[in-house]
């Protein structure tokens, strides 16, 4: 590995806290190209082409950690203006919200946009099997009409109605206050 021209780093890199030995390692995985280059990554990745290393004892993000190295530590993600995942120049980077990193990978075309809600509940209701139809369904239709016809809220009732019907006191609270059985 080459060793780091400090010189690049000159305006972007605040003096770290940590450990130089530490920052020194890291950087010199680090490709220190031109200023306005990409600066990948040299090390290991993951399969999305994202690098990881270890640092003062945990492992973190090689993006991340350029970041941190030069504009201070955030609980906000490290977005890449480049959209090049192993780089870690850090005038490619900045600190932003996930918001911030959906709107980024929509205007790009990396990401379709989310449209209504698409669970198969909503988009094929047709297709989900309701009531006694389910497989695992315990009750009937008549057992959860009756149940909710007598309104069951005290204690000895509510296990009366389980006992008849072989299932838990919940199960008859949840018929009843129509958590469950909402087709009917």
């Amino acid at each position: 590995m080459k060793p780091i021209d400090t010189d690049k780093l000159r305006g972007l890199m605040i003096e770290p806290s940590q450990d130089q030995h530490e920052c020194d390692r890291f950087w010199a995985k680090v490709d220190v190209r031109g200023a306005d280059e990409c600066w990948p990554w040299m090390g290991s990745t993951n399969e999305r082409g994202y690098g990881s290393c270890r640092y003062n004892g945990k492992t973190v993000r090689t993006h991340r950690l350029a970041l941190t190295l030069a504009a201070g530590p955030s609980t906000l993600l490290a977005l890449h203006a480049c959209d090049n995942p192993p780089c870690c120049n850090p005038a490619h980077l900045r600190w932003g919200t996930h918001e911030d990193n959906y709107l980024d990978a929509l205007s790009r075309n990396r990401r379709k946009p989310a449209v209504g809600d698409r669970h198969r509940s909503r988009t094929r209701p047709d297709s989900i099997q309701r009531a006694s139809a389910h497989g695992r369904a315990v009750l009937t239709e008549e057992a959860v009409r009756e149940i909710r016809a007598h309104h069951p809220y005290k204690r000895g009732d509510v296990l009366a109605f389980a006992r008849k019907f072989g299932v838990s006191r919940r199960t008859i609270g949840q018929a009843r206050d129509g958590e469950t059985w909402t087709s009917i």
